[in-house]
C-alpha cells in the first residue's frame, strides 16, 4: 500500500532529490508538500503536477491532515521545532540531516519519540548509495583484509541552487554540518565509535567553507577528512586494508574500485547503473518497511547523535576570530558583486575589522562560500530593482559597487552594467549613503599609441567589446551625476590587471593552460601589463570611501607595469621553458581538431578551462554566450549516461586565440600618480611578493588530497 507522505519544506533538496525519488517509486500522488513560499510551491507543482502542495507552516500542515510519516527538509535550525510539532501530532518523522547541531537535542528527541512509540529517523542518504553498500559488503567479506586507515576528500565550488541562503546562516552550520555529517556517518558505520584527534577550519564568525579533521576509532584505526566549498579536491573515499584498498569516487554512485598493490583489480558494484536519487529511493523503501516493523538501515536519532557529538566537539575547538581596529572605517558597508574575486577579498579584509558591518547584495548564493566564513549579512537583490536597493542601503555608510552585467546576450549585459549602476547610485543617494565607490576598468581608455604616460584626462577609447564599452558609458553617467549628488560622494576606480590568490584570469588561468600545454606568450610577451595585486586594490577602495576630495573623480589604480613575459615568468616558474611564443595571426590561424565545427565548438564549451575562463573573463564570456545562441540545443536526458571510454587518438590542443585579447601586445603606459596624490594610496604588496603568493596558492590547490 502506498504511504501518505507529508514533506515539510519545498526547497532545493525536495525538488532535486526527494520528489524525483518518490516519482521513481510511483508515490507522488500520495505526497503533499507544505511550505510558506508560494513561489516555491508553484515551481514544484509545475515540475511534479501529481504532487499536492499546501501554503502552510509546518505546525499547520501537520494539523491539516493525516500522514503515515512526515519528511522534514526545512533549514537545520528548524528541525527540532518541526520534530516536536510532528510528535504532538503523533506523526513519525524522517528528518533530513543534521537532526540538530547539539548531541543533547538529538538525545532528547530520540527519547521523546521512543516514549511516544513513534519512529524518528535521520536521512543519512549516502549510506544507501550502491557504491557504499558494495564497499561495506566487500569489507565485511574480508576482501581487503583488516582496515588500516580511511581517507575522505570532498570538495568543489559551492553550487547548490539555494534561493534562501540558509546554508550560510551560522545557526545551520557550515560544510562540516552539511557534508561532513555524511562522511562521519559512513566512517562510523565502518569503524565504529570515533574520537577527534585534530580539527581546523576557516571559520571567521560566519560558517566554515573548508575544514580538515583527523579521527581515530576505539581500535586505533586512523581516519582523515578534508572538505571544501571553494576548491576541487580529490573527491574520493579510500579505505586501505592489509590486502588492498577500496575507493569510492564522489561522482560514481554505482561502484567502488578494488586495488591490490599498485594494480587495479576490478570494480565492485551491486549491478546496474545508479545515481544519487537511487539512494533516496532505497532510503524511502527501507523507512517505509521499517514503519511496518521490518529491520532497516535508516539512521536512528541516537546513532546520529554520536555523529553530531563529533561536529559539536570540532566547533568547540575553534578559537574566537581575531578582530582588527578600524577607527576610520566604522559603520555598515554594502557591497554588490561580493562573491567575485575582488569582492570576496574585500569581504575577507573588512570582515575582521572592529565596528564594520558588511551587507552583501547577491544575485545568487552559488558563489557565496568564500564570504560566508565571515559575519556578513547576505541578501538577494537584483540591480534592476531600485526600491529593493534603496531598502538594502538604508543605514549604510558606504556602498562599494563591483557588480556588472555578465549573463545573457550582449545588449542585456550592457543594460545591466549601465542601468544597474544608475539604480545603485540613485538608491544610495536616496538612502543618504556617505560615499559610493564604483569599480570600472583601465580598459575604458583603450591602448592608444602615445609617447607619454596617460592619466585620467585621457579620452574614452574602450577596448574589449561590450564589457569595456558598457563600463565607459557607466562611468560617464556617474561623473555627470556626481555634480548633483548632494552629500553622497561618487568615486570611480580604473584598476589594471588584478591578480593574487583565488584570482583567475591573471593567476590561475595561465598556470592551468601551461600545465595542459595550451598556453603561449603573445608576440613573445612583449606587450605591457599594468598589474594590481588584489590587496592593493582593496586598499584603494577603502581609501576612496574615506577621501572627501575624491568626489566626482576617477582614478587609475595600477601597482606598476612590466611586460607580460616579465609578469608571467615568476608565476609560471619552471613551466616557462616549455612555453612557445605565437603571434596574433598564428593564434587565429590554428587548425581546429578534426570533426564538424559544431562538435568542435561544443567540445570547447564543455572544457573545464573554457568554462572557468568564461565565468571570469568578460570577453570570453561574450564569445561563449554567442556560441550558445547560434548552436542548436541538445535534447535533455533524465539520467546521466555512462562515462565514455578515453579515446586512443592523440588529443589536439590548440592554444586559445583569445589569449591575444587577454594578454595583448600594447605599448601604452598609464600612471597612477593621481591616486597616490589624492587618495594617499601606494601599493603595499610588491610584484615579487604577489606573484609568489599566487603561485603558492595555485600549487596548494593542485595538492587536492
Amino acid at each position: 500500500m502506498t504511504p501518505q507522505i507529508l514533506i515539510l519544506g519545498g526547497g532545493a533538496v525536495t525538488e532535486h532529490l526527494h520528489l524525483p525519488a518518490l516519482a521513481r517509486l510511483g508515490w507522488l500522488a500520495n505526497t503533499r508538500v507544505a511550505d510558506l513560499n508560494a513561489m516555491a510551491l508553484k515551481h514544484l507543482q509545475t515540475l511534479y503536477p501529481d504532487t499536492q502542495v499546501s501554503a502552510l507552516g509546518f505546525a499547520e500542515a501537520l494539523e491539516a491532515g493525516c500522514a503515515d510519516f512526515a519528511v522534514i527538509t526545512l533549514p537545520n535550525h528548524l528541525h527540532e521545532a518541526a520534530c516536536m510539532a510532528a510528535l504532538e501530532a503523533r506523526v513519525p518523522v524522517l528528518c533530513e540531516k543534521p537532526l540538530a547541531l547539539g548531541a543533547d537535542v538529538c538525545a532528547r528527541l530520540d527519547e521523546a519519540f521512543h516514549s511516544a512509540g513513534l519512529a524518528l529517523g535521520v536521512g543519512m542518504s549516502r549510506r544507501f548509495t550502491h557504491a557504499f553498500r558494495a564497499m561495506r559488503t566487500a569489507i565485511k567479506a574480508g576482501t581487503i583484509g583488516e582496515v588500516e586507515s580511511v581517507r575522505v576528500s570532498h570538495g568543489g565550488l559551492y553550487e547548490w541552487p539555494s534561493s534562501t541562503g540558509e546554508a550560510f546562516r551560522p545557526a545551520n552550520g557550515g560544510v562540516l554540518a552539511d557534508m561532513g555529517v555524511h562522511f562521519l556517518d559512513l566512517l562510523q558505520l565502518l569503524l565504529g565509535k570515533l574520537e577527534i584527534v585534530g580539527y581546523a577550519d576557516d571559520w571567521a564568525g560566519g560558517v566554515e567553507a573548508e575544514c580538515e579533521m583527523k579521527l581515530r576509532s576505539l581500535q586505533g584505526v586512523p581516519a582523515s577528512m578534508r572538505l571544501s566549498r571553494r576548491r576541487v579536491l580529490a573527491n574520493e573515499f579510500v579505505v586501505q586494508g592489509t590486502r588492498g584498498s577500496l575507493t569510492m569516487k564522489a561522482a560514481d554512485f554505482t561502484r567502488c574500485t578494488l586495488q591490490v598493490g599498485s594494480e587495479v583489480s576490478g570494480q565492485i558494484s551491486l549491478g546496474g547503473e545508479a545515481d544519487f536519487v537511487d539512494a533516496f529511493v532505497e532510503q524511502y523503501q527501507q523507512w517505509s518497511q521499517g514503519l511496518k516493523g521490518s529491520a532497516h538501515d535508516v539512521s536512528s536519532a541516537g546513532e546520529h547523535g554520536e555523529v553530531i557529538a563529533l561536529v559539536q566537539h570540532a566547533y568547540a575547538q575553534r578559537p574566537a576570530p581575531e578582530r582588527q581596529p578600524a577607527p576610520e572605517l566604522r559603520g555598515r558597508i554594502a557591497i554588490t558583486g561580493a562573491t567575485g574575486f575582488i569582492g570576496t577579498r574585500l569581504v575577507e579584509r573588512l570582515g575582521v575589522k572592529e565596528g564594520v558591518e558588511l551587507r552583501c547584495l547577491l544575485r545568487s548564493y552559488r558563489r557565496a562560500a568564500g564570504i560566508g566564513c565571515y559575519p556578513v549579512e547576505m541578501t538577494r537583490v537584483g540591480l534592476e530593482d531600485r526600491a529593493e536597493l534603496e531598502a538594502a542601503f538604508r543605514g549604510c555608510r558606504f556602498v562599494v559597487h563591483l557588480a556588472y552585467g555578465n549573463d545573457g546576450e550582449i545588449n542585456a549585459q550592457k543594460r545591466t552594467t549601465i542601468d544597474g549602476t544608475q539604480a545603485v547610485v540613485e538608491a544610495a543617494i536616496a538612502a543618504g549613503v556617505e560615499a559610493v565607490v564604483v569599480l570600472s576598468t583601465l580598459w575604458v581608455y583603450g591602448f592608444p599609441e602615445s609617447a607619454v604616460e596617460l592619466d585620467e584626462s585621457a579620452p574614452y577609447r574602450p577596448h574589449g567589446g561590450a564589457y569595456a564599452e558598457s563600463k565607459a558609458a557607466m562611468e560617464q553617467w556617474c561623473l555627470e551625476r556626481a555634480k548633483t549628488s548632494g552629500s553622497t560622494r561618487l568615486v570611480i576606480l580604473n584598476p589594471g590587471n588584478v591578480y593574487g590568490p583565488w584570482g583567475y584570469a591573471y593567476t590561475r588561468l595561465p598556470l592551468d593552460l601551461a600545465t595542459e600545454g595550451t598556453f603561449a606568450f603573445v608576440e613573445n610577451g612583449e606587450g605591457l601589463c599594468h598589474y594590481n595585486h588584489v590587496d592593493n586594490l582593496v586598499d584603494a577602495i577603502t581609501a576612496s570611501c574615506l577621501t572627501t576630495a575624491a568626489h566626482g573623480q576617477r582614478f587609475i589604480i595600477a601597482d606598476g607595469r612590466c611586460t607580460w613575459r616579465e609578469f608571467l615568468t615568476p608565476l609560471l616558474d619552471e613551466q616557462v621553458a616549455a612555453i612557445q611564443s605565437m603571434s596574433k595571426a598564428e593564434l587565429a590561424a590554428q587548425e581546429p581538431p578534426p570533426g564538424r565545427l559544431v562538435d568542435v565548438v561544443r567540445a570547447a564549451l564543455g572544457s573545464a578551462e573554457v568554462r572557468r575562463a568564461a565565468g571570469s573573463v568578460p570577453m570570453i564570456r561574450s564569445l561563449r554566450n554567442l556560441a550558445r545562441r547560434v548552436l542548436p540545443a541538445r535534447p535533455a536526458v533524465s539520467r546521466p549516461a555512462p562515462a565514455a571510454r578515453p579515446s586512443t587518438a592523440s588529443a589536439h590542443k590548440p592554444v586559445p586565440a583569445w589569449l591575444a585579447d587577454l594578454y595583448p601586445l600594447t605599448s601604452t603606459r598609464f600612471t597612477a600618480a593621481k591616486a597616490e596624490r589624492v587618495l594617499g594610496w601606494r601599493p603595499q604588496v610588491t610584484l615579487a611578493e604577489g606573484l609568489a603568493q599566487g603561485r603558492a596558492w595555485w600549487l596548494e590547490s593542485q595538492s587536492n588530497d
